[in-house]
């Protein structure tokens, strides 16, 4: 058996309790849960109390348990139709049913019928039986005679259209405006070291606060840099607009170092100075002669 929790007792009295398989494998109380009390059962031996135990319950043996291989229905094939599960012989050691239940007086009849039995057999039949009980009969039912009502011709009524009702126009549902989105604020960031950081690397790798007193160690100091808000792309990540860049730079494909503007060169070159690939200011002439030796005058 199979009880549903340690706190649930199974009183089993007068059973037959039969495994048709060669080895048995007969469990009595699975997962050893609850309290199972045998009081003078039938088993084939070779039983087993629980394969596993898994709760803290128990078997106890109240009355006689009869371990016996041999068989003893009345017959043993089992091959009649219905299966015959009276006793071969009587087995007159049952004990007395719980003064609770009903009492065991009589066995069934297939189909809707009993007969007499003996209180002390084991099983649900038991050895020998007295003369058959019938079960009740249903008395037939007659139907009562059903008078048919004349059938009335169909009246031709003229037929009135019904009245059509205009249904209300429902008001026009309002569309949901869709709220701007908030563009991100540039914040600053920082990173502690001892060289100049490029705007890419602190806006990637840098932190929101930087002071002299956590940064000092080895010559360090606080480098920063006006980075893009919310989450940024390091250099080298595809891109279509500088803002979603961390160096602040979009080339137009991917986040790169904006490049450094061109170095102006001098507007003219004054006297005593190269005239090599600069005009001459104002009053100053640059001779003719070999490139090294051309200087305003």
């Amino acid at each position: 058996v199979r009880l549903s929790s340690d706190t649930v007792t199974m009183d089993a009295r007068n059973n037959i309790i039969y495994v048709t398989d060669t080895n048995n494998n007969l469990e009595l109380l699975a997962e050893k849960r609850g309290s199972l009390l045998l009081r003078n059962n039938w088993l084939r031996p070779g039983y087993f109390d629980w394969v596993e135990a898994t709760y803290g319950g128990s078997i106890t043996e109240v009355g006689t348990v009869l371990e016996d291989s041999t068989p003893i229905f009345d017959d043993a094939s089992f091959d009649s139709d219905p299966y015959d599960l009276h006793l071969a012989a009587s087995l007159l050691f049952g004990t007395t049913i719980d003064p609770s239940a009903p009492p065991v007086t009589s066995e069934y009849v297939m189909h809707v019928a009993s007969q007499s039995r003996s209180a002390n057999d084991l099983g649900a039949y038991g050895y020998g039986a007295g003369p058959v009980t019938p079960g009740p009969t249903a008395n037939p039912t007659t139907p009562s005679p059903t008078t048919k009502s004349p059938t009335n011709s169909p009246t031709g009524n003229p037929t009135t259209s019904s009245p059509t009702t205009k249904s209300p126009t429902n008001n026009p549902t309002k569309l949901p405006t869709n709220v701007p989105t908030p563009t991100p604020q540039p914040v600053t960031k920082y990173i502690c070291h001892k060289n100049p950081q490029l705007p890419s690397k602190i806006c990637e790798n840098g932190v929101s606060e930087c002071s002299s007193a956590t940064c000092s160690n080895g010559g360090k100091q606080c480098w920063e840099a006006q980075c893009p808000g919310g989450t940024c792309s390091s250099n080298g990540s595809a891109c279509g607009t500088s803002s979603e860049c961390c160096s602040g730079y979009c080339s137009g494909v991917v986040c790169e170092d904006e490049p450094a503007p061109p170095t102006p060169g001098p507007a003219c070159a004054a006297a005593g100075e190269s005239c090599r690939n600069v005009d001459c200011c104002d009053g100053l002439t640059c001779p003719n002669g070999a490139p090294s030796s051309r200087f305003c005058e």
